[in-house]
């Protein structure tokens, strides 16, 4: 997992390499219970930096906009770069807000308004493999997969 990446050879930064260090990571899956503790969505994606930003709109889209699972999969997504192309812990803020080009074209002229440079990304060019699942109140399993990458949702 190129973990050694998020290192740094700058002694100023806090990422400076160090014996006994860790290494800031990203890696994190999530799940969202019921009142009673019970699960009720488990979900998560590889991609670096990009693994808590695509979580966040994934428990958005179950939680707040109740999406199915494959709904949420296929949904457009976003992600902020620091360093296009570079170290996924580039310390430098050079940032842009990429967006799949199905979000609305008003929504990415408002964040250009706002300053954001705002790269648009092909219609599934988000680099993603997303996978879900959600426990329907009467126990069944639906799950979803990414179009994004090779995959399917299957129930055994």
């Amino acid at each position: 997992n190129n973990r050694l990446t998020g290192f740094s050879l700058d002694p100023k930064s806090p990422n400076f390499i160090a014996p006994g260090k860790r290494p800031a990571h990203t890696l994190n899956a999530w799940s969202a219970t019921k009142a009673d503790g019970s699960l009720a969505f488990m979900g998560g994606t590889p991609g670096a930096n990009i693994q808590v930003q695509s979580n966040f709109q994934l428990i958005v889209n179950a939680i707040d906009l109740k999406m199915n699972p494959q709904e949420n999969a296929e949904a457009p997504r976003w992600q902020h770069l620091n360093k296009p192309g570079g170290s996924s812990l580039d310390e430098r803020y050079e940032g842009v807000l990429q967006i799949e080009n199905r979000v609305e074209k008003e929504i990415q002229q408002s964040l250009k308004e706002k300053g954001h440079s705002v790269e648009e990304l092909s219609a599934y060019g988000h680099g993603s493999a997303v996978q879900l699942l959600e426990v329907l109140p009467n126990g069944t399993y639906i799950a979803g997969s990414d179009p994004r990458c090779e995959g399917h949702a299957a129930g055994i």
